[in-house]
């Protein structure tokens, strides 16, 4: 029951971030948050897919499997990729979606982490030096593969102020209009419902 509450509050959390009072601005992440993704069978993911899956988080269970399309194919716009989104626990237990091309490049993953838990001492103690008297209310590693980049998206309140930030693996601020496109593409939401 306790995972359940906490999913929907991290949930309500990605949707309700426009609302935030001295939050950055809510962004497209780079077409990761607003491409339509849909549920698909085990059966229909590429081995190649789920061969790259096991290879960057070995010993994980994938939970559920999505599709996005990132063009429209039947308007001939068929140059680009589809992605699969894995969606499993990994080692630690934190939800993490790891999207991967058609052809088993992985493009990088992001984990929810449960605030202050899995979250770095070193990126804990910078966020909280910056914005004191704030407690952490979410977190997530956001990982890009390509260049094996880490971020860290973390969520402040204090009273009814909710801030958004984003570090770097040093606890280093960045500013989100600052933040690579290949990090933003890898913030991602899939569909509670099937």
């Amino acid at each position: 029951m306790k995972k359940i509450v906490w999913f929907l509050m991290v949930m309500g959390l990605f949707l309700n971030q426009n609302l935030s009072v001295n939050a950055q601005p809510h962004m497209k992440h780079g077409g990761g948050m607003m491409m339509s993704k849909k549920l698909i069978e085990t059966n229909d993911v590429p081995q190649v897919v789920k061969d790259a899956q096991q290879r960057l988080f070995p010993g994980t269970s994938v939970e559920k499997w999505f599709i996005t399309e990132r063009g429209n194919k039947e308007k001939g716009n068929s140059n680009k990729p589809e992605i699969y989104i894995a969606r499993f626990k990994d080692k630690e237990g934190f939800l993490t979606h790891c999207r991967i091309k058609e052809d088993g490049e992985i493009r990088g993953s992001m984990t929810m982490l449960q605030g202050e838990k899995g979250l770095p001492q070193n990126i804990k103690d910078a966020v909280l030096k910056r914005f004191p008297g704030y407690k952490i209310q979410a977190s997530q590693r956001v990982y890009h593969a390509k260049n094996n980049q880490k971020a860290y998206r973390v969520v402040l309140f204090q009273n009814s102020t909710k801030i958004i930030t984003f570090t770097d693996e040093n606890g280093n601020e960045i500013k989100e209009d600052k933040l690579a496109p290949e990090i933003k593409e890898n913030i991602i939401e899939t569909p509670d419902k099937q």
